[in-house]
């Protein structure tokens, strides 16, 4: 079948670029793209137009960029909201909320550093990943569930599908379904959950 070739347009020299993701704050749409410590904010025109919007410095280099509910929030050695009217990085965690004082604080001072973050669309939740362990939060940064899940091994990438986390191990997939009790007080069976490894030759 005959196909019409890609038309490409270059919008600016970007160099070292390894993180890309489009999403909305507020009302306007972007294309919010992470280089070695910096955020750029593309702002997507009516017709699909890039124009540059925000640079933003992040002395540190990104490892996660998540839009959801209208903020972009991003993760280096701590999570951040990025403002793209003031050009700044706010602290995304509340600092009133006590059972976050280890993330907020004592995690950076013991190396223990975040991996990703993962926006969970359906109940507006925002997972704090972590080597061993996620935190539940809301949009706000308070703790939305009481207790943090266990991965069990040593993570590499994760994705959400509704209501499916999907958590990439060096030998295997790990698929552990979210309910709404989870990680709650409420009691209920272990989750759901299936590891497929690969067969060795």
């Amino acid at each position: 079948r005959n196909s019409k070739p890609l038309q490409t347009k270059a919008i600016k020299k970007f160099s070292n670029c390894f993180l890309a993701k489009v999403g909305k704050i507020n009302s306007d749409r972007f294309v919010a793209v992470a280089q070695e410590t910096s955020i750029n904010l593309l702002l997507i025109g009516e017709q699909g137009s890039l124009t540059m919007h925000t640079f933003i410095d992040t002395e540190e280099t990104c490892n996660s960029l998540v839009f959801c509910s209208g903020l972009l929030v991003t993760s280096t050695k701590k999570f951040y909201i990025v403002d793209p009217i003031t050009q700044t990085l706010d602290l995304f965690l509340d600092p009133n909320d006590t059972t976050l004082a280890f993330y907020s604080y004592a995690a950076v001072q013991r190396q223990v550093f975040p991996q990703a973050l993962v926006y969970l669309s359906d109940t507006e939740e925002v997972l704090l990943c972590y080597p061993e362990s996620g935190v539940f939060v809301n949009k706000k940064g308070k703790r939305s569930r009481p207790h943090e899940i266990q991965w069990g091994r040593t993570p590499l990438s994760f994705a959400y599908r509704a209501p499916f986390l999907y958590i990439a191990h060096v030998n295997c997939l790990q698929m552990i379904e979210i309910s709404n009790e989870m990680c709650t007080n409420v009691h209920v069976e272990p989750p759901r959950y299936a590891e497929m490894i690969p067969k060795t030759r």
